[in-house]
Parts: C-alpha cells; structure tokens; sequence
C-alpha cells in the first residue's frame, strides 16, 4: 500500500493475505479518494482507529467485500464510499457519525441489517438504495433529514421507526417500497407534508396516526383521493 503522511492513497492485490483480510496500519488519519477501489480480492478490512477521513469512492465496487470496521472517530462516510459492494454483510458504524453521504451503502444488495448510531443527524440521497436483503431500519434519536430515495428500491423492508428528532423527509424517500407493513412515528406534525403522504399513499403500510394529527393529514390530500383504505386509517387513526 502507498502511504504519504498519513494518507493511504492506495491498496494493491499483495496487501491483502490469502483470506482477503486487509490491516491498515495505526498511523493512517485518512483513507483517499479511490484509495481500494475495484479490490476484488478484499473480503474484511480494520481501519486503525486514527482515521478520520474515509474519501469518496474509497471501496466502491470492492464485490467480495464482506465485513469492515470503521473506527469510532470517524463522522462522516462520504458519498459513494462502498457503492456496489455487493457482499457487504456486516459492518461496524461508528459512534460519532453524523452524515451518511450521497449513495455511500447503494446497491449493498446483502446487508440484512443495520444499526445506526445515536449521533446520526443527515442521511443523504440514494445512500441505502438497492439494500434488496434489507428488512428493518430503526432510525436513532437525533436524525434530523433523510433526503431523496435514501431507501429507493429496499424490497424487504418491512418497518421503520421515526424519531421524534426528524425535521424533514424526502417524498421519495422510501420510493419502491412495497413490502411495508409499520411506520412508526410520534411526532409526524414534524415531517414535511409531502414525505407524510408519500409514506401514507405508497402502499401496503399500517402507520400510527395520531389523534392530533387526523385532520390535517385529511385536509392535506388537497384535493387528491387516497385509496379508501388508506383513507379509513387516517380517518379512524387506526394502525
């Protein structure tokens, strides 16, 4: 691997050992743009604990890659960082994350799972687009935003919960979604009006509508008919 002042600027085939296992030295503060890109070799990487900055692209397409462990003083996994990482089964995310970028886990066609941590606050577009394997999502408390088709294309999921901390929902957040069976929210007087009825009218969900807020989700169709079930629950506050 070549490393100039702290900076790994790129990963070769003979860094990795016969199990595709790959130790990044203690010394490294920054992984660079592109820096493993393509690896197909690599199956499992541990970053030292000194990074800080993790660059666009760094694991892109690294399709073998299995299992990673960020370290927990990074705060922001940049955009496209492991896009089409499609073995991607488990990984570690920091506890000081506050930004998931631009497409960072799309296509991440295995992840089951994921545990975001508390420090969250920003969830960019299209960065879990693709999780086809994905099937629950509790979004921590302190996330603020979760911008456009973050969750596009997520067959499998089958609930998310909302925190009381979200400010803004992209209507096309959770776009192709056809699996939805709970959305949990405490607060929806808090979420832009168009991402409600986008989550409202998408599907096959069940959401809790609070007493507070029927009518004004009523009033907020604007004219446009909901399906009548849908319709029903809003009315009733059903979930």
């Amino acid at each position: 691997m070549i490393i100039d002042n702290g900076r790994l600027i790129s990963i070769v085939s003979s860094d990795i050992d016969s199990d595709g296992h790959l130790v990044v030295p203690e010394g490294v503060e920054e992984i660079a743009d592109y820096a493993a890109m393509g690896c197909i070799q690599l199956k499992s990487i541990r970053l030292p604990d000194g990074v800080r900055v993790v660059g666009e692209y760094a694991f892109e397409s690294c399709t073998n890659l299995q299992s990673i462990h960020l370290p927990d003083g990074l705060e922001v996994i940049d955009g496209c960082t492991f896009m089409n990482c499609i073995s991607l089964q488990s990984i570690h995310l920091p506890s000081k994350l506050r930004e998931i970028e631009r497409y960072a886990f799309h296509n991440c066609r295995s992840l089951k799972s994921i545990r975001l941590p508390n420090g969250l606050q920003r969830i960019g577009g299209y960065a879990f687009q693709g999780l086809t394997s994905l099937k629950s999502v509790r979004l921590p408390n302190g996330l603020r935003e979760i911008w456009s088709y973050a969750f596009k294309d997520c067959i499998s999921l089958k609930s998310i919960q909302i925190p009381d901390s979200i400010t803004y929902i992209n209507p096309s957040a959770f776009l192709g979604c056809p699996c939805f069976e709970d959305v949990v929210c405490t607060h929806q007087e808090k979420i832009d009006d168009d991402g409600l009825i986008w989550l409202i009218e998408s599907g096959h969900l069940t959401p809790i509508i609070l007493e507070r807020c029927k009518d004004r989700l009523v009033d907020a169709y604007r004219g446009r008919i909901p399906k009548p079930h849908l319709l029903d629950k809003i009315k009733g506050g059903q979930r």
